[in-house]
This record gives C-alpha cells, sequence and structure tokens, in this order.
C-alpha cells in the first residue's frame, strides 16, 4: 500500500466508524469514534484538500497536453485537405480540358504531369513524416 492509499482507507475507516450525520454544534451524546473523527479532521481535511488540489493540477495538465495534440492533429487534417483539394482542382482542370478536346494543348503547354506529381510526392511525403515524427 502506497501511503496515500494507506491515509485514504484511515480516513475512510473514521468516516464509516463515525455516527451518520447530519452534526450540529449542540450534539451532546459524542462516541469515542465521533471524537477520534473530529480530532483526525483538522489533519485529514488539508490533507484532502491538498490531494484534490493536485489532482486538479494533474487533470488540468493532461487536458492542455490534449488539447494541444488536438490543435496538431487538426493542423494536419487541414494541411491534407488543402493538398486534397489542390488534386483535385488539377485533375479536375485536366478533365475539363480533355473533355474539350484540348488534352493535347493542356498537358503539354498548362499541366506538366511529371512536376504535379512530384510536386504532391514531396508534399504528401512531408506530410507523412510529419505525421511519423509526432
Amino acid at each position: 500500500m502506497t501511503d496515500q492509499t494507506e491515509r485514504l482507507a484511515q480516513i475512510r475507516a473514521r468516516v464509516q466508524a463515525a455516527t451518520p450525520g447530519p452534526w450540529t454544534t449542540k450534539t451532546l451524546h459524542t462516541t469515542l469514534a465521533d471524537a477520534t473523527f473530529i480530532a483526525a479532521s483538522r489533519q485529514d481535511i488539508p490533507y484532502l484538500l491538498d490531494l484534490v488540489d493536485s489532482l486538479t493540477a494533474e487533470r488540468d495538465a493532461a487536458l492542455a497536453q490534449r488539447d494541444a495534440e488536438l490543435a496538431a492533429l487538426r493542423e494536419k487534417v487541414r494541411a491534407w485537405e488543402a493538398l486534397a483539394r489542390e488534386a483535385v482542382e488539377e485533375f479536375d482542370d485536366a478533365r475539363r480540358y480533355a473533355s474539350d478536346g484540348y488534352a493535347s494543348e493542356y498537358f503539354t503547354k498548362k499541366w506538366d504531369y511529371n512536376e504535379t506529381s512530384v510536386r504532391f510526392q514531396e508534399r504528401l511525403g512531408a506530410l507523412s513524416n510529419n505525421q511519423e515524427g509526432r
């Protein structure tokens, strides 16, 4: 048992042994268990409050880390979406030219498949490497 677990078990035992509440300042019949509970409460309550503060700080740090990770993932998704939109636009342009009978002109003058392919592959690689480096 850790010190914290043992301390919490002792506090729980005192709570369970004490008379059920509600208590008032006018309670005349106090048992030994009640007196033990009351006497220990001076140390137990600050301990429990410190524990609550510590757990709250841990939770807040975990939430901040989660939020930072989510923000980074959202940024990656936006980058992938932008790349996908750009690819769709490029290929839609090529399809329009092909359907208008200008395929050879488009592919020779405007759209260099190798250049576009290399550019997209480089960006995909950069996004993938960024993903793996997380």
